[in-house]
């Protein structure tokens, strides 16, 4: 509803607001707060169809912040140009004391920085035999002999499986 000019009265869920343009101010706050047009604020613009650019803060406009950083913005020194900070940094300076966490231990130790990863391959002590075509590199499971078997044997009625050797 508009109160006048500047002002209207929005309606939200289940509040009224009381919102004015011209002071920048919401009684929900968050315009003054932020500094941007709030929801209520922006229904008033809107219906007074004029840019949301207006009614921004002075520190969201262009200029300004070309004019915060125009200037030459020099890097703190490191190394033999650094200065001497004595008085920042303690001379006395201790980490805290260790506290031993809460909980079971860890079963592997964490590892430092240089240290291999362990592979996965190597916990593996000997190679992968099929049991059921006798070929080392794969188990049963990933036996391509096996799934012909098994698809037969879905086909046929006996439930086990007759291993075959030719002998020359």
């Amino acid at each position: 509803m508009v109160a006048s000019d500047n002002s209207f009265e929005v309606q939200d869920v289940d509040k009224t607001y009381f919102v004015n343009l011209l002071d920048r101010i919401c009684e929900c706050g968050a315009f003054k707060i932020s500094g941007i047009p709030y929801k209520h604020a922006a229904l008033g613009i809107l219906y007074r169809r004029d840019k949301f650019e207006n009614y921004c803060d002075v520190a969201f406009k262009i200029e300004p912040y070309l004019k915060t950083y125009s200037g030459m913005i020099h890097p703190i020194p490191v190394g033999k140009d650094s200065l001497d900070m004595p008085d920042v940094i303690p001379a006395g300076l201790i980490p805290p004391p260790l506290r031993r966490a809460p909980g079971r231990p860890r079963k592997n130790r964490t590892r430092g920085p240089h240290e291999p990863a362990p592979s996965s391959q190597s916990k593996r002590s000997t190679t992968l035999k099929c049991s059921i075509c006798l070929a080392s590199g794969q188990n049963k499971r990933t036996c391509q002999r096996g799934l012909v078997k098994a698809k037969m044997g879905a086909i046929s009625a006996p439930n086990h499986v007759y291993n075959l050797f030719y002998l020359n």
